[in-house]
């Protein structure tokens, strides 16, 4: 990922993976098939579980290294080369 970040951002910048949330429910038919399809092939337990299921992977604990990052970010000021 790091590579897809222009040279003079990188310096500055951090990734975060941010868990998501699926709820099989509130996709459209296409959607829901397409999953469904796939969980039938799909070897991994886990995996197949979760794409019958949904998972709900959003949790505010999950934010606290973001939200640091984001308050030394602001704090900082930044100084344009040109």
């Amino acid at each position: 990922m790091k590579d897809s970040i222009p040279n003079p951002i990188d310096l500055w910048s951090d990734i975060f993976f941010m868990a998501g949330r699926l709820v099989p429910t509130t996709l459209d038919t296409l959607d829901r098939c397409a999953i469904r399809m796939t969980a039938m092939v799909e070897k991994n337990t886990i995996k197949k579980q979760v794409m019958q299921n949904g998972i709900d992977g959003v949790n505010k604990d999950n934010l606290v290294d973001l939200m640091i990052s984001v308050t030394m970010f602001s704090s900082t000021k930044l100084i344009c080369i040109p």
